[in-house]
């Protein structure tokens, strides 16, 4: 028995993929099923990126306060309505915690989706970009839509021995 995927959008952009089962006695013309195939790749993008227009709203702030956690601990308060009416009524857990290593994101399970478009905004912007490659970044978002972001770089620091040894041998 074949299937093939139906993308059915409502009122709010969110999709659905449906499964319909075809008996191999029908005949299936074939802009069916490369619209089917289109669904099934094209599609999935757009399901998966349900956040990206609300990280887009925060960017121009984000810009500032990532180049402000540079020196200290910064913590923007986002408004909830915003991601609730992203996720289009489903529960979503919005709390996360992920680390940026040298623009890449360094996490040892996989992050929610939330997480994952956050980290999709930052690389693609070219402001941040240059930023978080420079730098590593902590990023929480708490229950109460608290981003917390902070710098966790190690400072390079010249030891005092590898000083003392040239110093030494000048002697």
């Amino acid at each position: 028995m074949l299937k093939c995927l139906l993308l059915l959008p409502n009122y709010s952009g969110i999709c659905r993929f449906i499964s319909l089962p075809l008996s191999r006695s029908e005949v299936v013309p074939s802009d069916y099923q490369i619209t089917s195939v289109y669904a099934a790749t094209h599609v999935k993008k757009f399901c998966l990126s349900m956040f990206v227009p609300t990280w887009n709203k925060y960017l121009p702030v984000l810009k500032i306060i990532m180049k402000r956690s540079v020196n200290s601990e910064q913590t923007l308060t986002m408004n909830a309505s915003d991601f609730q009416r992203a996720a289009g009524g489903r529960k979503i857990k919005f709390g996360f915690s992920i680390v940026l290593h040298k623009g890449r994101l360094h996490t040892v399970d996989n992050p929610p989706a939330i997480a994952r478009e956050f980290v999709t905004v930052l690389q693609q912007d070219q402001t941040i970009n240059p930023l978080i490659r420079q730098y590593d970044f902590e990023f929480s978002l708490n229950n109460s839509f608290q981003l917390v972001i902070k710098n966790i770089t190690v400072p390079a620091v010249e030891t005092a021995t590898s000083n003392s040894g040239e110093s030494n041998k000048e002697e």
